[in-house]
This record gives structure tokens, sequence and C-alpha cells, in this order.
């Protein structure tokens, strides 16, 4: 009996050991992964927020008046239209959504941006569309600190040709108050035409 009792005790103070070690063990490993977590947690934080290079993207907050001139035929006089459009900064600053109202080749003409700057990329991206056709067209590209530029560029369908079609667009912030936008498409030779020109004031 004092035998059987003795071993019961023993294995007791065994399974508390066990016990007691085992949440030790856990204890550590816990500390360890949050120790460990906590380079990973600082440098989501850091890639998530939203930095100098976003501070570009408030220049095109606001509304604004639009004065087009498209040339779809160097031969041909430019296209000319008014418009407006709205810029509005999102997200606690990492995105601006702008949207383009006007009209194009006579018919009423929508357009949408959605631009940020990718921390990870290091580059801003953008993509388009509007309502001359279904595609998303995404850009890419640096802003020029010396011309106050955003130069994007883009590779996309050509609904007439059916080709890929590689596009350049400026964006330059001439003030708090203007802007202006060009865009840049190969020609019949290659050689890059200027397609396209906005003045922007705002409203």
């Amino acid at each position: 009996m004092r035998i059987g009792r003795t071993a019961g005790v023993v294995a007791a103070v065994a399974a508390v050991g066990i016990a007691v070690g085992a949440a030790v063990s856990t204890a550590v490993w816990a500390a360890d992964a949050k120790k460990a977590a906590a380079p990973a947690a600082a440098k989501q934080q850091k890639v998530a927020a939203p930095g100098r290079e976003h501070e570009i993207l408030k220049n095109y907050e606001g509304k604004w008046t639009a004065k087009v001139s498209m040339t779809m035929d160097p031969a041909q006089p430019p296209q000319v239209s008014d418009g407006t459009t709205e810029g509005m900064v999102m997200m606690g600053g990492r995105y601006v959504h702008v949207l383009h109202h006007s009209t194009m080749m006579g018919q009423p003409f929508e357009g949408m941006m959605l631009l940020g700057y990718d921390n990870q990329a290091k580059k801003y991206t953008a993509v388009w569309v509007d309502t001359m056709g279904t595609a998303i067209v995404p850009y890419e590209g640096q802003y020029d600190t010396a011309k106050k530029a955003l130069v994007l560029k883009s590779t996309f369908t050509d609904p007439m040709s059916g080709k890929a079609m590689h596009t350049r667009g400026v964006q330059t912030f001439v003030d708090a108050n203007t802007m202006t936008y060009d865009e840049y498409m190969p020609g019949p030779d290659g050689k890059e035409v200027h397609m396209l020109h906005i003045d922007y004031k705002r409203a």
C-alpha cells in the first residue's frame, strides 16, 4: 500500500513537472514567436504607410475645368472640347481617384483613374478605364522632380488594329491651380506623336 501510494505521489509530481515544463516551453515559444514577428510587423507597417511620394497625389485633389485638344490625324486640326475633372484622395492618402467628363468625337466621354505609389515596387502605378472601351489599362512610372511632372507609360491593345500600342503620359503640375496632361503614341512611321493635350484650371 505504501509503495503504491508513494508511486502515485511520484507520478503526480512528475505529471505536474511535465505540465509546468510544457507551460514554460509554450511561454518561451510564444515570446520567441512574438519577438520574431515584431520586425515583420514593423516592415509591414512601413510598406503600408503613405510617404513623401504620396504627397504628389494631392495635386489632383479638387474640382477642375479641362480644355481638351486631341489630334487624331496630324494632317487635320485637333478636336477641341471642354470637360470637368474631380480628384479625390482616399484611404489615408494612399491613392487618388480621378473622374473625368468631356466629349470625344461628338459623343459624351467619361474616364476614371486610380493612382497610387507602390512602396515595395518603388514606382507610381495606375489603372485607367473609360467609355471608349472595356479594357482596364495599367500605367506605371516615376515623378520627375525637376520638371514637376509625373511620367507614366503603358502598353495596351489598340482597338482598331488589335496590336500592342505603347503610350506615354506626362502630367505636369504647373502650380497649385494649374496642371497639364500630354499623351504621346507612335505614329504611322513608328515615331512618337503628340496625340493629346489637356489644360486644367482649378474650378
